[in-house]
Formats: C-alpha cells, sequence, structure tokens
C-alpha cells in the first residue's frame, strides 16, 4: 500500500461483570441494562444501609424469589442484546472501514496519477475528496507537493506540516520538495 496509514477505529465497549456495567463510547448504555443496574445498585446499598431488615438466615419467600430470579432474567437477557449489538456494531465499523480506505485510495492513485501528468487541477480535487473520504497524511503530503509544483510554497508548506505532524514517516522522496521543506525546517 503507498504508506495510507490505518486510522482510527472506534469501537464500542461494554464490560459487565457482576451487574455493573462501563460502556466506552458515544453511545448510552442500553436503557434495560441501565435500569437493571441501577436496581442492583439501590438495592446492595439498601443492604449495606441496614435498610433491608431481613435477617441474613431468613429464605426469601416464593413471590421475592420469583421476583429476584424474574430480575435476573432481564439482566440477562438485556447482557444478551447489548452483546449482539456490539458484534452488529463492530462489524459496520469493520466494512465502513474497509470501504473508506479503497476509497480513499483510489483517489489518492487517481490523485498522484493526475499530478505526475501534469493536471495539477484535477489532481487537487481528486486528493480533496480522498481527505473528505480518509484523513490521510499521505494525502495531505500529496497535496503540499501539488501546491509545491504549482509554485505555492505557502500552501504546500501548509499541507506537509499537516501530513509530518500526523506522521514523521510520510517525509520521502515520494513527494517533489517535501525532504528539502522538512530538512529545512527542522534546522
Amino acid at each position: 500500500m503507498i504508506g495510507l496509514k490505518r486510522t482510527a477505529v472506534a469501537v464500542m465497549m461494554v464490560v459487565m461483570a457482576g451487574g455493573v456495567v462501563s460502556c466506552t463510547s458515544t453511545s448510552q448504555v442500553p436503557l434495560s441494562i441501565r435500569n437493571a443496574q441501577e436496581r442492583d445498585v439501590a438495592d446492595t446499598t439498601r443492604m449495606a444501609n441496614g435498610a433491608d431488615d431481613r435477617d441474613a438466615d431468613t429464605p426469601l419467600t416464593e413471590e421475592e424469589r420469583e421476583q429476584e430470579e424474574a430480575r435476573l432474567e432481564e439482566l440477562r437477557l438485556a447482557r444478551e442484546r447489548a452483546a449482539e449489538e456490539i458484534r452488529r456494531r463492530e462489524q459496520e465499523l469493520e466494512e465502513n472501514y474497509f470501504e473508506r480506505t479503497n476509497k480513499s485510495l483510489s483517489l489518492y492513485v487517481k490523485a498522484q496519477t493526475a499530478y505526475f501528468s501534469g493536471d495539477f487541477d484535477t489532481a487537487l480535487e481528486l486528493v480533496r475528496e480522498g481527505i473528505a473520504v480518509n484523513d490521510s497524511p499521505d494525502l495531505y503530503a500529496l497535496k503540499g507537493s501539488i501546491y509545491y509544483s504549482m509554485g505555492q510554497g505557502e500552501q504546500a508548506g501548509r499541507y506537509w506540516r499537516r501530513a509530518v505532524d500526523a506522521d514523521g514517516e510520510v517525509v520521502c522522496d515520494m513527494y517533489p520538495g517535501l525532504r528539502s521543506w522538512y530538512e529545512e525546517r527542522n534546522r
């Protein structure tokens, strides 16, 4: 591949242990899990504070046992639904990543071909499209080289800086003007 770096893929991760749910995502924990978790916390708090006057040795009534079993089943089902949603979203993220990467790479190759053919306007348009699909340091480096070849050094420097800040390994002889700009910048 032409140096395109993988973009970070945000993956929703839900960790469930002992009725506690921790979620790292912009998505919210499903309501059924939150409700079950809140009930568990309230029950634990009530018991810890002595609010439950039941003796530890006092058995549950049949009705209480049925309620507890129903609550535990509700929690189990909520966990299963959450796990299925996570699997679905992970698959969707993976498919979207590959689709964006392929489109971005295709636009990069077309832009590079236009650039080396001297068609700078077409190359710039293709790079803009590629950046809109996948924000890649290689696309910014190419954009800088296009501006450099058009005699617009200030614009070139702006895009090269962005490329190098994102990935220092982008500095190579494949992008005309980039290496000399980088070496001068870092003297």
